[in-house]
């Protein structure tokens, strides 16, 4: 069939994990964990990166000054870690060719023309959160209280930034030239009541 038409591209994604925890006695608790990914859609000099993270936490409640007191929960815990972005087309660290014309002997022929300029430098977007948080319950767990605060850092964002006319028609190269910070504080109260009708 002249009208069918396709269209056959190569794609690999690499992944490897693992992940440790530590728990004592029910009152302190520790874990780590850890991703090391890997993407063609960077350059083979920047395809694998790291991506750790780690937490803690401190049950108030279970320590034994605690005891005695109307208390059902109170919990400190804390964590920090980095996550990898590769949300991007196939082959963007690669210029791209694509047919055009061009004008010579007073006709217009066919040719080549680079269409999307390369970066092999291209790398993985990473963004880092840290929370920071207390968990709080009281009356039999009918009264709850949770904060935490929280600070995002997304750094080495893929963006494409726009090219001077002067430089052509070909769109610029994709770049890790972007940096977003989000942070603030959350908070949730939360009341539970029970009741009971007699018949």
């Amino acid at each position: 069939d002249k009208y069918a038409t396709g269209s056959e591209f190569e794609h690999y994604r690499e992944d490897w994990v693992f992940r440790g925890t530590y728990n004592y006695a029910s009152r302190y608790f520790v874990e780590f964990n850890g991703a090391y990914n890997g993407s063609e859609k960077f350059g083979p000099q920047h395809r694998f990166a790291f991506f750790p993270s780690a937490g803690i936490g401190w049950m108030i409640s279970e320590e034994k000054f605690m005891k005695g007191l109307p208390i059902d929960n109170l919990k400190l815990r804390a964590s920090w870690g980095k996550l990898g972005n590769n949300a991007i087309g196939n082959y963007e660290w690669q210029a791209v060719y694509n047919s055009a014309k061009y004008a010579f002997g007073g006709s217009l022929n066919n040719g080549l023309a680079i269409t999307s300029i390369s970066n092999n430098l291209l790398e993985w977007e990473s963004t880092a959160i840290t929370n920071i948080g207390i968990d709080f319950a009281t009356l039999r767990n009918r009264l709850t209280f949770e904060a935490e605060f929280y600070n995002k850092v997304t750094d080495g964002i893929l963006y494409r930034p726009d090219m001077y006319m002067s430089l052509g028609t070909a769109s610029g190269p994709r770049q890790n030239i972007a940096e977003v910070t989000n942070r603030g504080i959350e908070m949730t109260l939360n009341t539970k009541e029970s009741c009971s009708v007699a018949g």
